[in-house]
């Protein structure tokens, strides 16, 4: 290539520059398509492994959802149950005017609980395999039910 310089020191041809300058931006796009590979190979592989948990959790699995009427006194709102699998969810109604304290055990007081729901909250119990009773005890108000789901083989 051939560079042309007059004598006050400018550039004739700007064809190196310009050359640099899409270099750089090529070099510039050819990262930007790396990391975004990467990053989409990565994303897809995490998908890929919720998805197949999801899968693990709920495969050859029967869910059954029952209402269990809010109560002052403690309630076992699901027995054990050897056979449950890790995706028990418990919703509270809407209509709750006070507090349901859920209980990974037979009996469940205001004090020694594992959750507690407002009106429209819930959990999910899938973060361990625990197949002891869950119980419930409301605060302030009776109005209303629990929807339990669990999944059992």
């Amino acid at each position: 290539m051939t560079l042309l310089v007059s004598s006050t020191g400018e550039f004739g041809d700007l064809t190196l520059e310009s050359t640099l300058h899409g270099v750089r931006l090529a070099i510039i796009k050819d990262a930007e398509t790396i990391v975004g590979t990467v990053l989409s190979a990565e994303s897809a592989a995490l998908l890929a492994l919720i998805s197949n948990a999801n899968q693990l959790l709920t495969k050859g699995n029967t869910p059954t959802t029952t209402s269990v009427p809010f109560s002052l006194a403690s309630v076992v709102i699901l027995a054990a149950n050897a056979n449950r699998k890790p995706c028990t969810k418990i919703v509270a109604s809407l209509d709750l005017d006070g507090v349901a304290y859920i209980a990974l055990a037979a009996t469940a007081t205001s004090s020694l609980f594992y959750e507690f729901l407002e009106a429209g909250d819930s959990i999910e119990i899938s973060e361990t395999a625990y197949t002891g009773a869950i119980s419930m005890i409301c605060v302030g108000s009776t109005a209303g039910s629990l929807a339990v789901t669990e999944f059992v083989q």
